[in-house]
């Protein structure tokens, strides 16, 4: 056991945020090291997925789970939310802003 391997409380909490509102969802708590569980899912053909991006650091890593979502399920939604699309936001808000904005953080935030 590791941290690593703990479940992770963001997808705990929007599993059940998304439960109490009576849609039907399940978990993939790691992306690594869950894909037979998600290819399981998939096969299934849901409306949507919903990435949490709590750990997601910068748009390539983004960038990558999505094309490989893309190449298991081509015509599926993808919802993506959460701490790094908003800092990504903030930043796009401020980038005005003298001195605030780098061509290095065009690199690794969204927009």
């Amino acid at each position: 056991m590791s941290w690593e391997s703990a479940p992770k409380l963001n997808g705990i909490y929007l599993y059940n945020n998304l439960r109490k509102h009576h849609f039907k969802v399940a978990l993939v708590n790691d992306f690594l090291t869950d894909q037979d569980k998600l290819k399981s899912l998939l096969s299934r053909t849901p409306l949507s997925i919903i990435i949490s991006t709590t750990f997601i650091f910068n748009k390539k890593s983004l960038h990558k789970i999505i094309a490989d979502i893309r190449e298991m399920a081509p015509d599926i939604k993808i919802i993506v939310g959460g701490p790094f699309v908003y800092f990504s936001y903030l930043l796009q808000y401020r980038c005005r802003e003298p001195d605030y904005f780098s061509d290095h953080d065009a690199d690794d935030f969204l927009f």
